[in-house]
């Protein structure tokens, strides 16, 4: 019974890593000046990893990078380490990274064995019942939402990103 779970768990692990590799919506450069719909974000609160409670809104006037993913999920934890690259050398843009894993022990253990160099811009969030992933309707992972300075909705995507080669503005 064990060995066919495994094997699930593997089928399932190419296949979603497979699906999302190629996705068609993954962009190559993004510019968080130009908005591309009047949706504006609305508010909400989220907890960080040591427990500290924040809010979308204390990050008005800078660009945010809302990121949904999970330790369980092979896309995600495969392109985290090029994430945070980016991330550090982004320092004018938030990076929300909103894990929707049901264990804060695994969120902390994973992220205890990244060194994360940040200026301060790279918040590691958790969100085990997904009320923050379901405002943002996400239905796979990683999840990836550009706000502007604004607040609003620039562009969102779903699936890992080449983030080295992402060009940020």
């Amino acid at each position: 019974m064990f060995k066919n779970l495994m094997i699930l768990f593997m089928l399932f692990s190419v296949i979603s890593l497979i699906t999302t590799r190629y996705a068609s919506n993954i962009p190559t450069a993004i510019d968080t000046t130009a908005s591309t719909t009047n949706e504006t974000i609305q508010n909400f609160s989220f907890t960080d990893i040591q427990g500290k409670t924040g809010t979308l809104g204390q990050y008005k006037g800078k660009a945010v990078i809302l990121h949904f993913w999970a330790t369980w999920c092979a896309p995600c934890v495969e392109e985290m380490p090029e994430l945070i690259q980016k991330a550090n050398a982004t320092p004018n843009v938030i990076f929300l990274l909103i894990s929707v894993d049901h264990s804060i022990v695994a969120v902390q253990n994973f992220f205890g064995r990244m060194p994360i160099r940040t200026q301060g811009n790279i918040v590691l969030a958790y969100d085990p019942q997904s009320q923050i992933a379901d405002l943002f309707k996400v239905s796979g992972l990683p999840a990836t939402f550009i706000l502007s300075s604004e607040g609003k909705l620039v562009q969102q995507f779903t699936g890992p990103a080449a983030w080295q080669n992402l060009q940020i503005r």
